[in-house]
């Protein structure tokens, strides 16, 4: 099978600068509520990520990704599309604000909203160190506007913080118990300045209310639990992701869509497209480009690949003479067109 790794510049790139961070296993499981806080942990096939912690961002593999880039990461707070970091919520906004709150465009009205984190008495040894018990509490209501019924999310979290370590939302970055952005929001301003949560085990319930908050049907009852291991210092990648939002995100992808093509040449020739232009400041554009390119590249490519894999009399004859084809010299650097060369020539050699 022929692979081609058009973006190993960009990765390289990527991965220039360092900042001291931490590794660590992070596991995840949903165990019946007489096993919730069992230590040391021993549930049946748990989720297994694994983490790189930096100052900024926070990069998350699940454990069946092999080769573990910058590209194929995942992110605590967020997500990277066409080259810009998409927030899951306005990182500037408070969760003391009431209403301007989403849900992927789905706006949400709140009715009460009360969260709080207190300190335990506890201390247990996890991932090599001393961990500080707190108690999350939350209790909240909240309407989708594509859903007009009043649902009531109550939550109960034991929290083990090694103090000594800084914050990192991925413990919590798992959708279900702690999808909701506000929420989230009040989570990190009530544990940031608390240290990094090495272990958490939390019960949560929904309902549906009425008007006067009385339960409607049937209560939803879970639990959740998620702990950290082999825990060390290590180099974390200086990411440059300029910041978008849901919303300019939707156009451009739109937008590209609309005309591939046009977009795919335009940037192939050095030239960026009006649609970004027009929605994108000048860091932003040139982030979206080179992301564009990337998967422009890929795209040509792919077709020329499965011509030459149905094909391969049409093109092995001059690959296997050191002719380099046009829509290479075309669409890679120097650097692509060997690591082009090599691989082409290896699968015409077994032809």
């Amino acid at each position: 099978m022929l692979a081609f790794s058009v973006s190993a510049a960009a990765l390289a790139n990527d991965n220039a600068q360092t900042n001291s961070g931490f590794a660590y296993t992070l596991h995840t499981a949903r165990p019946s509520v007489d096993e919730l806080g069992q230590f040391p942990p021993a549930y049946e096939n748990p989720t297994t990520e694994h983490v790189l912690q930096g100052p900024k961002h926070t990069l998350i593999w699940r454990d069946r990704v092999s080769e573990r880039t910058v590209d194929n990461a995942s992110f605590a707070l967020g997500e990277r599309h066409m080259g810009l970091y998409i927030p899951y919520w306005p990182q500037d906004k408070s969760a003391s604000d009431a209403s301007g709150w989403e849900e992927y465009g789905d706006k949400i009205t709140y009715g009460n909203f009360n969260v709080k984190v207190e300190p335990g008495e506890e201390k247990r040894e996890i991932a090599g160190g001393m961990a500080q018990h707190y108690v999350l509490t939350a209790d909240y209501t909240r309407q989708l506007q594509r859903d007009p019924v009043d649902v009531r999310y109550q939550l109960s979290a034991d929290l083990w913080i090694l103090t000594d370590k800084p914050f990192s939302f991925a413990p919590f970055h798992t959708a279900g118990a702690y999808e909701d952005p506000r929420f989230d929001a009040a989570l990190v301003a009530e544990l940031s300045e608390l240290g990094m949560v090495a272990r958490c085990d939390t019960r949560h319930s929904s309902v549906v209310v009425d008007a006067n908050g009385q339960e409607i049907g049937s209560k939803h009852e879970g639990t959740w639990t998620t702990w950290i291991v082999d825990l060390k210092t290590a180099e974390v990648p200086v990411l440059n992701m300029p910041v978008g939002d849901q919303k300019t995100l939707k156009v451009l992808q739109n937008e590209f869509r609309k005309q591939a093509d046009d977009t795919c040449k335009a940037v192939m020739a050095g030239a960026t497209p009006g649609f970004i232009q027009q929605n994108l400041n000048s860091e932003q554009q040139a982030a979206v480009v080179t992301d564009l390119l990337q998967s422009c590249k890929h795209q040509t490519m792919r077709a020329y690949f499965r011509n030459m894999k149905s094909n391969p009399q049409s093109v092995c004859g001059d690959i296997l003479a050191g002719k380099l084809p046009e829509v290479a010299k075309q669409t890679f650097s120097e650097d692509e067109q060997k690591e082009f060369m090599q691989i082409t020539q290896s699968f015409c050699e077994k032809q």
